[in-house]
């Protein structure tokens, strides 16, 4: 099988120890953690204020995700000897890791904290249709059966629905650079901006629809909204030669998200959407700006990357100490035991599953 790419001059590996993509991660799921920690006790978070309710944290965390995951997926895409060992080495990260966090909170978490006789809990439909957190694509079912129920939110984990975006944009990208779309970046650039312009003209029908895309059961404004993130990411990959990141770019990206703040508050009839659209290359320029600082950082993924398991156990472990402690738990008080109870499940889930699910990588080329 041909490779997936042309080789491409001056190439510039990413090599370890030289950048901040293990920080940023960890930064993207601490964040998610954070606005949950205010959403599971039914609180807005300051964030989430402080952007006009338009960027809560948590979702703001979801969006660094698919920016860093855009960037090292293309690297990924472009570096496989072929087609199967690239989704071979996708399906290895993601689906280890989910299986036993979806196990778990079916065989262990769901018969501790039901309310249901364990035994009646097991002979329950609805204990199994937890499993189908394993599809590709929704619909999902992520409640169990008398698990959580008097909380304000009755979801075990309330995290996973954004997985099938990930799964998603990477079959996209996997046919793009079949199509030469890799080969032909700027098809690509001119499709992300034309999704760009999209966005801003009818971006605000798209988040009130209720349709979903057909086959894959998709939101069409989470797509176009996670898609726009993950394509920046993709071109940050592809225009690395030509891209510099310097600080008085950065300030510029800040200065510019946060202006169109003062200026929808300084004259109302700007429309909110405006926020929106430029928070797209703001948010991911400065994204990429931080990943490739110079530093301490550079070494913070060390000792491995616990960024998925925070992610895949936050929420479940939030649920629970809702549960015992009430909505009424003071939520800097619930981010710090969300942090210290989940991290040990992060760490574990690496060291025991996804770092060794990773070395079978060139098992099938």
């Amino acid at each position: 099988m041909k490779p997936l790419t042309a080789p491409t001059p001056a190439e510039k590996p990413i090599i370890r120890h030289q950048n901040n993509f293990h920080f940023v991660r960890f930064v993207a799921a601490s964040l998610v953690i954070f606005g949950h920690s205010y959403a599971l006790t039914d609180r807005p978070d300051w964030i989430t204020d402080a952007t006009l309710g338009l960027f809560p944290a948590a979702n703001m965390g979801v969006c660094l995700f698919f920016i860093v995951s855009g960037y090292l997926i293309t690297q990924s895409l472009e570096t496989s000897p072929t087609t199967t060992n690239f989704v071979w080495k996708r399906v290895l990260r993601i689906y280890p890791g989910l299986t036993i966090s979806v196990l778990l909170t079916v065989l262990v978490l769901g018969p501790l904290m039901t309310t249901l006789p364990v035994a009646d809990y097991f002979r329950r439909g609805d204990t199994y249709r937890y499993l189908t957190a394993l599809r590709l694509f929704p619909p999902y079912h992520f409640e169990l059966p008398g698990v959580f129920r008097n909380q304000p939110v009755t979801l075990v984990n309330g995290s996973l629905w954004t997985l099938c975006y990930e799964i998603s944009f990477y079959l996209i990208l996997l046919a793009v650079a079949r199509l030469g779309g890799f080969t032909h970046r700027q098809w690509l650039l001119a499709a992300t901006g034309l999704g760009w312009v999209v966005m801003l003209v009818v971006g605000g029908l798209l988040d009130g629809t209720t349709r979903l895309i057909p086959l894959v059961n998709l939101d069409p404004f989470e797509t176009l909204n996670f898609g726009l993130f993950f394509a920046a990411g993709t071109l940050g990959r592809l225009y690395r030669q030509e891209l510099v990141y310097a600080g008085r770019y950065a300030l510029l990206a800040l200065v510019l998200w946060l202006g169109t703040y003062v200026l929808t508050r300084l004259f109302p009839a700007v429309p909110l959407t405006l926020i929106r659209w430029v928070r797209y290359p703001a948010l991911s320029y400065l994204v990429l700006y931080v990943c490739f600082l110079k530093g301490s950082l550079n070494r913070f993924g060390d000792r491995g990357d616990v960024s998925y398991g925070l992610y895949i156990y936050g929420f479940p472990v939030q649920q629970m100490l809702v549960s015992v402690f009430g909505v009424g738990i003071n939520a800097p008080l619930m981010i710090v035991l969300s942090m210290a109870a989940t991290l040990p499940l992060a760490a574990a889930s690496w060291i025991w599953v996804e770092k060794p699910a990773i070395k079978w990588k060139m098992l099938r080329t």
